[in-house]
């Protein structure tokens, strides 16, 4: 049977090879510009320092994912902070290889024309954008890029070549587990299991890899917590579950739809209508609707074994915005597979296409509007004569830019963390300032001598007065700690989701019982 919901008026050609072409174009278009974002600023700084002797192997940041050194910390170390431009131009060559390996790997169960929509629809969800642009971010969708792949290369029958994809994708993700168990899964649906085996293979090794390194050795990031219950897994679990319908189809996710077309400029509405045009004259050719079966079956594995190592971990809820929102990508691939496989009629499809494209295209704008302004306030601090005369053993308290503003709420990360902060100022004053700088922001207060950071249960010592750079108005001065909570009160709150809006009630205690570490955003 045949899906013709994308077919274009008779007499055109439909070429997918022309809309490959356009895609590619499309994606450098949409990554370029937009720049570098919160803890890459501290690994330039971080990274920059180590000798290139002491770069050959992966460092204690990088060891449980070792091929992040390769793809991503070399690249740190190398462009460090003289061309940011070099990091979109690694970004757009990263999301373009992921592309093409998609493209592959969905034109297995959709024809050529479908195949490219659906790659494109997964790569820019508008849901994981920090899975696009943030550089550091972009492990995930690699990893799934390059099993997806190796999964394409199996059903091939290029089983070596398919196990050096896994590996690779695999080494790059903590997450890539779940990935391998989903797609396995349709091997095992089609009782094949010896592909199957194949397919997982090389996550084995990389679990056993980690367990090695993270849990016997102490090395990297160990996400294995050693208290873990069966009520905190299934209360996280539940978590899990709440904040992935929030994120697919609830109001997170059509705030973010809305807020994305506050953001669309006229260039890129423009470019957006031609793509979208181009995208209308595809001639579809969709496989049968019991091979599209298999795929949402195995996408719906991939989120749900998910779902499972982050109730493991005990963090990252499902969230549409912040760059924490990468996370989705795993439950966006069976949003992604149920979209493909709906029996869309041609004028709501492409009342959709013309939506989608609108939206990605204005997430995009965001990013590039943020990267300008990041490097104008980094401008403005590094020639500020003030904040060089700050003395030595002094703490920099900075308000201001904590987040960018999408919509009413607070998006991209910037000043929002200390070693984020220290690491702008570094590379802004071309040195390590002589003092500490950290932020202010509203989720501290002044108490008995103290000020207290509500977020991470910690507290600093004050005297009778602290130093406040105020980064949105280039302003530095000097704060007596009686004026401290005033002057807290007075600062923008940041909403980094919806519920936030809604204040007390029983939504928000549900919230703190399942995850009681949020009762600062409270």
């Amino acid at each position: 049977m045949t899906n013709r919901y994308l077919e274009p008026p008779a007499g055109s050609d439909g070429n997918p090879i022309s809309a490959l072409a356009l895609a590619v174009g499309v994606i450098w278009y949409l990554v370029l510009g937009t720049g570098i974002v919160s803890d890459d600023f501290a690994l330039i700084v971080t990274l920059s320092k180590l000798s290139p002797e002491e770069m050959l192997l992966p460092t204690a940041a990088s060891i449980a994912t070792p091929l992040t050194h390769f793809t991503h910390a070399w690249p740190y170390h190398l462009i460090q902070f003289h061309g940011v431009i070099f990091y979109d131009f690694l970004k757009a060559l990263y999301v373009t290889l992921a592309f093409l390996m998609l493209r592959s790997f969905f034109g297995l169960w959709l024809g050529a024309g479908k195949s490219i929509i659906v790659a494109g629809l997964f790569v820019f969800y508008p849901i994981h954008d920090a899975v696009t642009y943030w550089f550091m971010g972009q492990y995930l969708l690699l990893s799934f890029a390059l099993y997806a792949f190796a999964f394409f290369l199996l059903e091939r029958g290029r089983p070596v070549a398919s196990f050096v994809f896994g590996l690779s994708g695999s080494f790059i993700s903590y997450g890539s587990t779940a990935i391998a168990c989903g797609l396995a899964l349709i091997f095992v649906m089609r009782k094949d299991f010896r592909r199957a085996a194949l397919l997982l293979a090389p996550n084995l090794i990389y679990a056993g890899y980690y367990l090695f390194v993270a849990v016997h050795l102490g090395k990297g990031v160990n996400r294995i917590p050693s208290d873990l219950g069966i009520a905190a897994l299934a209360r996280q679990y539940l978590l899990q579950v709440a904040t992935f319908i929030d994120s697919a189809i609830g109001p997170s996710f059509w705030l973010k739809v809305f807020f994305a077309l506050g953001e669309l400029t006229l260039v890129s509405a423009v470019i957006g209508a031609t793509v979208w045009f181009a995208l209308s004259r595809l001639r579809d050719e969709s496989g049968a609707g019991a091979a599209r079966g298999e795929l949402i079956w195995g996408a719906l594995a991939t989120t749900l074994a998910a779902f499972a190592l982050f109730s493991v971990t005990g963090f990252y809820p499902q969230i549409a915005f912040n760059l924490g929102d990468r996370v989705t990508i795993f439950g966006n691939f069976l949003m992604v597979a149920l979209l493909a496989a709906l029996p869309w009629n041609r004028r709501l499809w492409l009342a959709a296409l013309g939506l989608y494209v609108a939206v990605v295209f204005g997430v995009s704008d965001h990013w590039k509007a943020w990267n300008l302004h990041q490097q104008a306030v980094i401008e403005r601090i590094g020639v500020n004569a003030g904040l060089r005369q700050i003395l030595p053993g002094q703490v920099l308290f900075v308000t201001g830019n904590q987040y960018s503003r999408f919509g009413r709420i607070s998006h991209l990360e910037f000043f929002s963390e200390a070693w984020v902060v220290n690491s702008v100022f570094a590379l802004a004053l071309s040195r390590p300032p002589a003092y500490e700088v950290t932020p202010l922001n509203a989720r501290f207060h002044y108490a008995d001598g103290y000020l207290v950071d509500r977020k991470y249960a910690t507290k600093r010592p004050v005297r009778e007065s602290i130093w406040i750079y105020d980064s949105e108005g280039d302003r530095l001065a000097e704060l007596p700690v009686a004026g401290i909570n005033a002057y807290i009160e007075r600062m923008p709150r940041d909403y980094r989701n919806w519920v936030q809006f809604l204040g007390d009630g029983p939504l928000k205690r549900a919230i703190l019982f399942l995850m009681p570490r949020l009762e600062y955003a409270f």
